[in-house]
C-alpha cells in the first residue's frame, strides 16, 4: 500500500513511469516491489503445489473409476501415483511456508502478510495431506479387493472416504489469497480454489 501510494502521488506531482526514482515510479513490479524475486519464487512454489494437487485429483478420480469397475489391480498403481503426487504437493506447500520465514526481520519486506500466508499454506498442506492419506488407504483397499479380501477392502475404502469428507468440510482455499498476502496481486491469475477428488471443493 505504501509503495502504491508513493507511485500514485508521483503521478499527481507530474512524474511518469520512466521518471526517477524508479523504485517508486517504474511500471514494472520487479522495480517497485521490494524483494520481488523472492516473492515470485514463493508464488511459483505455491502454484506448483496447486498444479500437483490437480494432477493428484485427476489420478484419484481415475483410480476410483477403475476400482468401481472391479479393476482392482489396475487401480492400485494409479492410487499409488495419486498418493505420491499429493505428497509432492504437500512438500511444495511446506517449502513455500518455510521460505516465507525469510521475510522476517528484513527491513525491505514491507508488504508480505507473513502470518496470513503461513496460515494459508499450513491449511493447504494439512488438507492435501488428507487426500494423500485417502489415496494411501485406497492402495490398501485395491490390494485387498484384488486378493478377494472384501471386508478389508471395504474398511480401507470407508477410511479413505472419511479422509475425503474431512477435506471437503474444510471449505475452499484460494491460491489468489496467497498471492495477495505476498503483495503480488497482479501476479496472480489463479482464482480457483484447491478442489478435492471429483472437483468437489
Amino acid at each position: 500500500v505504501l509503495t502504491t501510494a508513493k507511485h500514485e502521488l508521483g503521478h499527481v506531482l507530474g512524474l511518469g513511469h520512466d521518471d526517477e526514482p524508479q523504485d517508486v515510479m517504474s511500471s514494472r513490479p520487479e522495480d517497485r516491489i521490494p524483494l520481488y524475486e523472492r516473492r515470485v519464487d514463493i508464488w511459483e512454489t505455491v502454484r506448483a503445489g496447486g498444479d500437483r494437487t490437480g494432477e493428484g485429483n485427476s489420478l484419484y478420480t481415475e483410480a476410483i473409476e477403475l476400482f468401481n469397475e472391479g479393476e482392482y489391480e489396475a487401480a492400485r498403481p494409479v492410487f499409488t501415483d495419486a498418493r505420491e503426487v499429493f505428497a509432492d504437493a504437500v512438500d511444495q506447500f511446506g517449502a513455500a511456508r518455510t521460505a516465507v520465514g525469510s521475510f522476517e526481520g528484513d527491513p525491505a519486506a514491507e508488504t508480505p502478510d507473513i502470518e496470513r500466508i503461513r496460515s494459508l499454506l499450513g491449511t493447504l498442506a494439512e488438507r492435501i495431506g488428507l487426500l494423500e492419506a485417502a489415496a494411501d488407504e485406497m492402495v490398501d483397499a485395491a490390494e485387498a479387493a484384488a486378493a478377494g479380501e472384501g471386508e478389508t477392502a471395504n474398511d480401507r475404502r470407508a477410511a479413505a472416504n472419511e479422509q475425503v469428507e474431512v477435506f471437503q468440510q474444510g471449505g475452499p482455499v484460494q491460491l489468489r489469497d496467497i498471492a495477495l498476502g505476498l503483495g503480488l496481486v497482479r501476479g496472480s491469475d489463479r482464482e480457483e480454489p484447491i478442489a478435492g477428488p471429483d472437483g468437489d471443493q
